[in-house]
């Protein structure tokens, strides 16, 4: 019902015109207008109509895709947290302060790639809300996430690989084994 009460309004003779609006409403109308008065009563109309035909542009593939990744992204950054928590309370005292360290240093960077990643969806979604263009121009802190990303990937894998090359005494068959299959 509310959209024929935009299409048809009624002139002097009271019979309807479908897509005309009188010159009388567009006044009264425009005099409600909230403080985005400078926006015309016609870009304002079209509106719904553009938000209409906007829902018909999928972005399951794109933005709700990334969205699900955030999602998975705050619960492993949860369980990193409290992995962290538990580490320095509970289990860090024989260890060297090299590793309290790269704890440390670890779980800074993965706090900064969370904020990174958030950064990204936040500027996708809210501020170019409906600006499809918009998804083909990233924000500058997807790359920096990736390379964040990057980086403590490696530092991970590479003290998983020292690890176990220091366990297996010297051996270095299982460290390339490592190696080799964390980069498929």
């Amino acid at each position: 019902m509310e959209e024929e009460a935009w299409d048809i309004e009624y002139n002097h003779s009271s019979k309807p015109i479908r897509g005309q609006i009188l010159q009388v409403s567009v006044s009264l109308i425009h005099n409600m207008l909230p403080p985005w008065r400078h926006l015309s009563l016609q870009h304002l109309l079209m509106s719904h109509s553009l938000a209409s035909r906007a829902a018909l542009i999928p972005l399951d593939n794109t933005l709700g895709a990334f969205l699900i990744g955030v999602i998975l992204s705050s619960i492993l950054f949860g369980v990193t947290c409290l992995q962290t928590y538990l580490y320095f309370t509970m289990h860090c005292s024989r260890d060297h302060l090299a590793l309290k360290s790269f704890a440390v240093l670890l779980m800074l960077m993965d706090s900064v790639h969370f904020g990174f990643i958030s950064h990204t969806l936040y500027q996708m979604v809210i501020p170019n809300f409906g600006n499809y263009t918009a998804l083909g121009r990233p924000p500058w802190s997807l790359p920096a996430s990736v390379v964040l990303g990057i980086a403590v990937m490696t530092m991970v894998q590479h003290f998983y690989a020292w690890r176990i090359y220091r366990f297996s005494k010297g051996i270095i068959i299982p460290v390339i084994a490592v190696r080799y299959f964390s980069l498929l």
